[in-house]
C-alpha cells in the first residue's frame, strides 16, 4: 500500500484555488508537457519530496475548521492515483471538506482509469483536460477554455468554479511572499501595481 505522495508544494490557506478558503496540494510529476503551463517546476517526476499521506492528513485536520475544502493539482495528480485515492478516502471518512481535483487528463484518459468511479465518489469537482495556451482564459480555475468542469456533487456549481480569483499574493507573518493561483505570473507582468 502506498504510504507517501511526492509533493511539489502545499499551501494551507488559499482564496484563489477554488471557492472559499482552501488547503492546496500540488503533486510532483507530470507527463503532459502543456506549452505555457503555469507550474513547470512541478513536472520533473525525479524531483523527490515524499511526504507521508498520514502527515498530510494530520496537517489538513489541524486547519479543517479554517477551510472549506481542499484543491489538488500538480504536476499531474493522477500519476499518483493510488496514494491520492488513499488520502481522499481517509479525508472523506473523517471530514466534511469539499474536494476539487485539477487534471490534464482528457475524458478518455479519465474514464479508462481503473479507479475512475472511486475518484468521482471521492471528489466534488474534477476540472479536466490539457492546458492549451491558444485557448487561455483569465478567469476561474480552468486556465483554458477547452477544460471541462465535472461536478460530481451539488456542493459547488460552475459559477463558483469560474468566478474563483485567478491569483493571489499572500504575505505571511514572517514576511514570506507566496503567489498562487492559475495565473500567478499576473504579479510579474505589471498587471497589478
Amino acid at each position: 500500500m502506498t504510504k507517501f505522495l511526492n509533493v511539489h508544494d502545499i499551501l494551507k490557506s488559499s482564496l484563489s484555488n477554488g471557492p472559499f478558503e482552501r488547503y492546496c496540494i500540488w503533486l510532483q510529476g507530470c507527463n503532459k508537457k502543456c506549452v505555457g503551463c503555469f507550474n513547470p517546476e512541478s513536472h520533473d517526476p525525479n524531483k523527490k519530496n515524499k511526504i507521508k499521506i498520514s502527515t498530510i492528513i494530520d496537517d489538513i485536520i489541524s486547519v479543517k475548521d479554517k477551510i472549506e475544502g481542499i484543491t489538488i493539482s500538480g504536476g499531474e495528480p493522477l500519476l499518483q492515483l493510488k496514494g491520492l485515492i488513499k488520502m481522499l478516502s481517509t479525508l472523506k471518512e473523517i471530514t466534511n471538506l469539499g474536494i476539487i481535483l485539477l487534471t490534464g487528463f482528457d475524458i478518455n484518459e479519465l474514464i479508462s482509469l481503473n479507479k475512475y468511479r472511486t475518484l468521482v465518489k471521492l471528489t466534488d469537482c474534477i476540472i479536466y483536460g490539457p492546458f492549451l495556451l491558444e485557448k487561455k482564459v483569465n478567469y476561474g480555475l480552468v486556465g483554458s477554455s477547452n477544460k471541462k468542469v465535472f461536478l460530481s456533487t451539488e456542493r459547488y456549481n460552475e459559477d463558483l468554479i469560474i468566478s474563483s480569483p485567478i491569483s493571489e499574493l499572500i504575505i505571511d507573518s514572517t514576511g514570506t511572499i507566496c503567489i498562487s493561483g492559475v495565473e500567478p505570473s499576473i504579479f510579474s507582468k505589471g498587471y497589478i501595481k
